[in-house]
């Protein structure tokens, strides 16, 4: 039952694939021009610096099926189960964006802020940098474990996000990650530090490949550094469509900030995918 939803999801998207349309910002406000490095506001789990119009909404659904993509009787793993993430953001200004989801595991609830604090108009680097900062909170303990409210629930992150764009074809980004409680089912309240990088090249005005790595440089971390690698189909209208293998089957970042439970290339990869959708 599982794989013909998914299937039957591919299949409705099929046809927004093939819109021949493309995303321009809007030229009719009075904003002042915003760098477009990166054409999405997340690459895979780690986010672009980029930003929305004023009064732009996204909305977000992804999957991580859990089943490597070589687990027999799984159909590459898209029997699942499967780790999904839902997500609404919204940009109150076109250098901020307010951000709030849902992932089953954990029943976690993220809520973030992002706002872009520079961008530079160099011919050969133009770059821009933003932060961002969120909460993880988990719903889903047994009351009778722990409450609702305990601080142990909640997880708070912090990020600074650095792009930059060569040729207007390889672009490049950095994203230094606090994370504070990185385990929520430990007594003992954790950090972790990670320093996370990607790579996106723009194969065409639809295409893109991306290689994504978040290696954790101090404090705790779930057993191996997450690596994840894929392409973005940007059908136009500001829809995107991810296709990702991955050792880490983690959506929320203050799920994916602590580790992988795998090591990558030493074991099969799973399959994922991320869609996301501006409303205007």
């Amino acid at each position: 039952m599982k794989l013909i939803l998914v299937i039957c999801f591919l299949l409705i998207n099929f046809n927004l694939f093939t819109q021949e349309i493309t995303w321009r910002r809007s030229t009719e406000n009075n904003e002042p021009k915003e760098l477009r490095l990166f054409r999405s506001t997340q690459v895979i789990n780690l986010p672009s610096a980029e930003t929305y119009e004023k009064g732009d909404f996204e909305y977000e659904i992804s999957h991580r099926f859990i089943p490597a993509v070589d687990e027999k009787g799984k159909f590459f793993g898209l029997d699942g189960p499967a780790n999904i993430r839902f997500s609404l953001s919204y940009a109150p200004t076109h250098r901020m964006t307010l951000t709030v989801g849902r992932a089953n595991v954990d029943g976690n609830i993220d809520f973030a802020l992002k706002y872009k604090l520079i961008q530079l108009m160099g011919e050969l680097f133009p770059s821009q940098f933003s932060i961002r900062f969120g909460t993880g909170w988990a719903t889903n303990f047994p009351s009778s474990q722990r409450k609702l409210f305990d601080s142990k629930n909640f997880q708070f992150y912090a990020q600074g996000i650095f792009n930059t764009l060569y040729e207007r074809t390889f672009g490049i980004g950095f994203v230094p990650t606090y994370l504070y409680n990185s385990n929520v089912y430990s007594l003992k309240r954790y950090y972790s530090f990670t320093l996370g990088s990607y790579i996106q090249v723009y194969l065409s005005d639809k295409w893109s490949a991306i290689l994504e790595w978040n290696p954790t440089v101090t404090g705790y971390r779930n057993k191996f550094n997450p690596v994840a690698f894929g392409f973005e189909l940007d059908t136009g209208g500001g829809h995107f469509f991810k296709f990702i293998l991955s050792n880490s089957v983690d959506l929320n970042t203050s799920h994916f900030a602590n580790g992988a439970d795998k090591q990558f290339l030493k074991s099969s990869p799973s399959f994922g995918f991320n869609l996301t959708r501006i409303l205007k």
